[in-house]
């Protein structure tokens, strides 16, 4: 499931189940390269943009 979370855009998985399946199973997709590394920084980016947002100057 995190795995076709960040193939439809999820910026970020809030709760997996069981949080080593799911870092293992985006690991593995970024190694087979279903998911891609510039996906990831796409989101690390989206995410640290609206943090950035939230804290202000």
């Amino acid at each position: 499931m995190p795995v076709l979370a960040l193939k439809a855009g999820a910026g970020q998985l809030l709760f997996p189940p069981d949080i080593d399946v799911a870092c293992n199973g985006v690991l593995a997709a970024v190694r087979s390269g279903e998911i891609t590394e510039d996906r990831l920084d796409e989101s690390v980016l989206r995410v640290l943009r609206v943090k950035e947002k939230v804290r202000g100057p």
